[in-house]
């Protein structure tokens, strides 16, 4: 087929411009970890996939490079399960895709490599149907796009493979129109980029096909913007890698389509660095690992594109154990004891147990009788007592953190009211 020979072609010469020594296997920790899912069989519509995500809904998307379609899952797939829907066919555009993204409202986004464009298609779409808008043209400057993220904003990024840049594109993009932002230059180390991912706070992680890389910038800026980071070489145990995405603690885990496995590095990892985890070989079934998708709970899903499955694993990097917070720091009562207002005020506790603070509990007690309580905003460090109907005596301030495992303990400052 001449989808085929066209990703034959593609594989063939980046594997002449890789460094050699970027293939050898470092010394991480090697595991062949057997998937506990896998999607694959006649039934299930797969042809060469190299893209994988999931909706709001919890569906599949997967992105069948061979076929030029979009194959759409349940939540429980499993085995040679059929899909749900298809998209495919003249009127939709798709054309030699590797990656889409599906936004917070169901809209698929879908990079074509073959017609150097963006398609968006409407929550629900199936069969042959038309885009609900294309992003396409010279204006653009989009060159055989491979790797599409789609931000809250509802902004997309497409990683050009031919044009050695990201772009970025506003929410009501279409047609032929330019680019908001174009990282691009000597600077950026950009070297056919394949693949793209943002951490939450918007940090840009790209795989280079053609540097056996991964390069890391603070943000998507435009111009010629040097990476903050780079990982590669001979200890990464990165080869031809065409894919990657990052955890909710920005562990990065990058597929190598040519050792057949998936390599993931500590949150941080810079330079000749080497692997956290490599999942390869053994019961792994790994064939050509392409697109990787990582949960919330941080099982992994990859798209094996000549495998020709979706296989899903238990978590690479488990989830850091949750604990209560600890107790709030340097609590104090601001205020003469005959003021009529008196300001509590507490420093974050030194640990959030691993969760996030959602809220602090204030308690203003006489004795063993609450007299006042609130439950305040976690951006909140103080508040105000007014003292009025509070009679004469002594107080105490009682302030704690409260995560998605609990309560911490009380810390406590008494302070004396006087009329």
């Amino acid at each position: 087929m001449r989808i085929i020979t066209r990703l034959t072609a593609l594989v063939a010469a980046l594997a002449l411009a890789v460094p050699a020594t970027s293939c050898s296997i470092a010394h991480a920790d090697t595991v062949g970890t057997a998937p506990t899912r896998v999607l694959a069989g006649a039934s299930t519509g797969l042809s060469f996939p190299t893209g994988v995500t999931r909706g709001p809904g919890g569906e599949w998307y997967v992105v069948n490079n061979a076929t030029s379609t979009v194959t759409v899952y349940a939540a429980d797939a499993n085995g040679n399960a059929a899909p749900i829907r298809t998209l495919g066919g003249a009127s939709t555009g798709i054309s030699t895709p590797y990656d889409a993204d599906v936004d917070a409202n169901g809209y698929l986004y879908v990079a074509n490599y073959g017609t150097s464009s963006i398609t968006v298609f409407a929550p629900g779409a199936n069969g042959n149907v038309a885009p609900v808008k294309t992003i396409q043209g010279a204006s653009t400057g989009l060159s055989r796009p491979l790797g599409i993220a789609v931000l809250a904003d509802g902004s997309v990024a497409v990683a050009n493979y031919s044009g050695n840049s990201i772009e970025r594109f506003g929410p009501t993009a279409s047609g032929n129109v330019a680019p908001t932002v174009v990282l691009a230059g000597a600077a950026t180390g950009l070297s056919s980029p394949a693949g793209l991912a943002f951490a939450p706070g918007g940090r840009l992680y790209v795989v280079n096909a053609g540097a056996a890389d991964v390069t890391v910038y603070e943000q998507l800026v435009n111009g010629n913007a040097a990476p903050v980071r780079t990982i590669g070489g001979l200890a990464s145990s990165l080869g031809q890698s065409y894919a990657l995405t990052v955890d909710s603690a920005e562990n990065v885990y990058v597929s190598s389509y040519s050792g057949a496995k998936l390599v993931v590095f500590d949150a941080g990892a810079n330079g000749n660095a080497t692997p956290r985890r490599v999942l390869t070989a053994g019961s792994s079934q790994l064939g050509g690992p392409w697109g990787v998708w990582v949960g919330a709970d941080r099982s992994v899903t990859v798209a094996n594109f000549t495998g020709n499955a979706i296989n899903t694993y238990a978590p690479l990097v488990p989830l850091p154990v949750v604990t209560a917070p600890s107790s709030v720091r340097s609590l104090a009562v601001a205020g003469r004891a005959r003021a009529k207002k008196r300001t509590i005020a507490w420093a974050a506790p030194a640990s959030t147990g691993g969760a996030p603070v959602l809220r602090y509990d204030v308690v203003v007690k006489k004795g063993a009788k609450v007299v006042r309580t609130a439950h305040l905003a976690s951006s909140r460090r103080s508040y105000v007592l007014r003292t009025k109907r509070l009679g004469k005596g002594r107080y105490k301030a009682l302030v704690r953190a409260v995560n998605t495992k609990g309560a911490g303990a009380y810390a406590v400052k008494g302070f004396r009211v006087r009329k």
